[in-house]
């Protein structure tokens, strides 16, 4: 009887043995688990992210380039020179009866250097201080104006820059069929250049005219042949 005893009690300690060696290795692998998983999943999550923000970078970037095309155009609006658009000489292009007004403040129409109506193109140097309104109209910067090309050896209704677009010397010009023809020629394109007048005229008739080099010939309901 005693054996026996001692039998049960080396089979309950065996077993005993056996289930802490399980119970210590499982708790191990889980707690080995838990911590290379956690390290795991927190790499993964700030590499994503890093990704994600390298990527939403680089389509941003791709994006901007491809789609903005950077013609120098500037749109109507109102615009301060020197601030919101830097001054210099604009070439101006209707697009469907243009209108600009430089003033010399916000104040309102009291304050008004020079302005205009055209119907195709015109040209206007604005300084810094100046305020500019351009109404139905797109302006570009003199060296990324669209190039005038003559049609038939003529040039029709405009502003034409003499030594630029036409050189200098005598011209007849044309009155459109049935109407009154205007010219002017300038000294500039700036107010103080505007409010030069060289020569002006309304016309039903030809008439001849002389441009120098630097001058600026504006036509309404016009045309002058070229030589």
């Amino acid at each position: 009887m005693k054996l026996l005893k001692k039998y049960k009690t080396g089979i309950i300690a065996i077993v005993t043995l056996i289930i802490g060696f399980a119970v210590g290795a499982n708790f191990g692998f889980d707690a080995g688990y838990e911590d290379g998983y956690s390290q795991t999943f927190a790499d993964e999550e700030s590499s994503t992210n890093s990704s994600e923000v390298v990527s939403d970078s680089d389509e941003t970037v791709s994006v901007t380039e491809e789609e903005v095309v950077d013609d120098g155009s500037i749109s109507e609006g109102m615009y301060k020179v020197g601030q919101d658009i830097p001054s210099g000489e604009y070439m101006l292009v209707s697009q469907g009866g243009g209108y600009f007004s430089i003033n010399r403040d916000s104040a309102g129409s009291d304050s008004i250097l020079a302005n205009d109506n055209f119907d195709t193109h015109s040209f206007i140097t604005i300084e810094d201080g100046q305020y500019l309104t351009l109404t139905r109209a797109v302006m570009y910067p003199k060296d990324k104006a669209p190039k005038i090309e003559p049609a038939d050896g003529k040039l029709a209704d405009g502003m034409y820059i003499v030594g630029v677009h036409l050189p200098a010397g005598e011209y007849k010009v044309h009155p459109n069929e049935g109407q009154d023809g205007y010219y002017g020629i300038y000294s500039g394109s700036s107010v103080s250049g505007l409010d030069n007048i060289i020569d002006n005229d309304n016309f039903n008739t030809e008439r001849y005219i002389t441009l120098k080099d630097g001058q600026y010939l504006q036509l309404t309901r016009a045309t002058i042949i070229l030589n």
